[in-house]
């Protein structure tokens, strides 16, 4: 059985330390003008942990300062109406141009998707705005599975298989490629037949219509398997 003694002797003197690093590091430093709290050995100052302070700091400004909405209300009714307005009539001129659906009159029964606008704000490495993003998404969760969608596995790459790829490619000495599919859901075919509500704020004057998804649009359960 140990000596509970000697423990109490070693916090003893731990705690004489402790009182004296306290009175030493509240100590106040006339030329830096704050109160010490931690010991000098170990104490640093924040802006030595970042490298491009400015960077760090345009890009918290940027997150106060804008912010993204979550409607389609707030988009059209904010400070930033003009720039998301554009962003989605880009994004409506690449639905049409892809194809994505057609409008009918959905048959009666059919289950009507809705949808809703995503927001958000891209910016630089510098933190700066690049450019203003809105997407078209269908709400999936209200998809019914038999009806609307069977099979929802997609194949998908190993990253054992990608780091052989790169050590032949290394040991060959042959150049690797890399490419980006630019909105790569709006590729692929559907089979089902799925009704979706027309996007907000671009509704026609017709009663009564929807969107005939004609191919897979985001939000949609079998899209990943689609594409």
């Amino acid at each position: 059985q140990p000596d509970t003694r000697s423990w109490t002797h070693i916090e003893d003197n731990n705690d004489d330390e402790e009182e004296e690093d306290m009175e030493m590091d509240e100590s106040l430093d006339e030329d830096e003008g704050f109160v010490r709290r931690y010991p000098v050995r170990d104490r640093k100052r924040p802006c030595e942990w970042w490298r491009n302070e400015r960077a760090v700091s345009q890009r918290v400004n940027i997150a106060i300062r804008m912010k993204e909405p979550a409607t389609y209300e707030e988009a059209v009714r904010g400070p930033q109406s003009h720039e998301w307005g554009k962003a989605m009539d880009a994004e409506i001129e690449a639905q049409l141009a892809n194809g994505t659906w057609e409008l009918g009159i959905p048959p009666k029964g059919a289950k009507v998707l809705p949808c809703r606008w995503v927001y958000k704000v891209k910016t630089n490495p510098d933190g700066s705005v690049d450019r203003f993003k809105a997407r078209l998404v269908a709400k999936g969760f209200a998809q019914r599975e038999g009806v609307d969608y069977g099979e929802l596995f997609a194949p998908t790459s190993r990253a054992s298989s990608f780091r052989a790829l790169l050590a032949v490619a290394a040991a060959r000495g042959l150049q690797v490629h890399q490419l980006d599919v630019a909105t790569a859901f709006l590729n692929g075919e559907l089979k089902e037949e799925i009704w979706m509500k027309e996007p907000p704020g671009y509704e026609s004057k017709t009663p009564g219509v929807a969107c005939r998804l004609l191919r897979s649009i985001y939000g949609l359960r079998q899209a990943s398997r689609c594409w």
